[in-house]
């Protein structure tokens, strides 16, 4: 998934030389070179893989800033950002009264999960929101096996939830028999061993599970870049100004 994410790199890059310290003159003694300013940058737990292209090798010796990347939910990095706590976030939602600066810097895509195991490999919309929202409680009904649907969601304050729910779920409520794990991590490990369990994440962030196709199209780099696969979502950089 490197390409997919290539243009976020670019950004960055440009972000930091915008953010050099002048260097700083001592007028006697020997030179002192000044600690690299960390540039703290949050980051949706779903686009955390992101962060491993920041590495040692790939980020430049000379820059004058380094990276620091802090996971977490999203309602709770739009937080730390209004409290100074970061100077910037990646996110996949932008409120609509976020007043601040904001852009789209690569394509994502929201995937539907289901464990590695099962049978299921082709899904469409109004088959996910009868899942989700209960109307299907077996999996019977689409693939003959006699298995319980287990859905499993997300905390609120997430942005996947919320794209999730205006996107797919539409004005049905999730079941409220779906477990929500704390984290995106234990969602993804609790799914890989729910037999029958189906959830939903980023494409490139899924753990053991597996996404299946949707109306026919499966989440690629390319059908997600094309904007073809129908649950294509941008990812933003975001701050307090440009």
């Amino acid at each position: 998934m490197k390409r997919y994410w290539a243009v976020i790199l670019l950004l960055l890059l440009g972000l930091l030389g915008c953010q050099q310290e002048a260097p700083v003159t001592i007028p006697a003694g020997p030179t002192v070179t000044p600690p690299p300013l960390i540039l703290r940058l949050g980051i949706t737990s779903s686009a955390a893989p992101f962060a491993d292209l920041i590495t040692a090798e790939s980020w430049p010796h000379e820059a004058a800033a380094r990276v620091q990347f802090i996971p977490g939910n999203t309602a709770t990095l739009y937080d730390d950002l209004a409290q100074g706590n970061l100077d910037g976030i990646f996110v996949h939602r932008v409120p609509p009264e976020f007043d601040g600066y904001f852009t789209p810097v690569a394509v994502d895509g929201l995937v539907i999960l289901v464990p590695p195991d099962s049978p299921v490999t082709e899904l469409t919309m109004a088959q996910v929101r009868a899942l989700f929202s209960g109307q299907i409680s077996n999996w019977s009904v689409l693939t003959g096996a006699d298995m319980p649907v287990q859905p499993l969601s997300r905390a609120r304050g997430s942005g996947n939830r919320e794209i999730f729910q205006q996107r797919v779920m539409v004005e049905l409520p999730v079941t409220i028999n779906a477990p929500v794990p704390a984290t995106y991590e234990l969602l993804l490990s609790e799914l890989a061993a729910t037999p029958g369990g189906i959830s939903y994440g980023m494409m490139g962030a899924v753990g053991a599970n597996r996404p299946v196709t949707i109306a026919g199209i499966a989440a690629t780099t390319a059908t997600v870049t094309q904007q073809r696969y129908p649950l294509t979502v941008p990812l933003y950089f975001v701050s307090l100004a440009e």
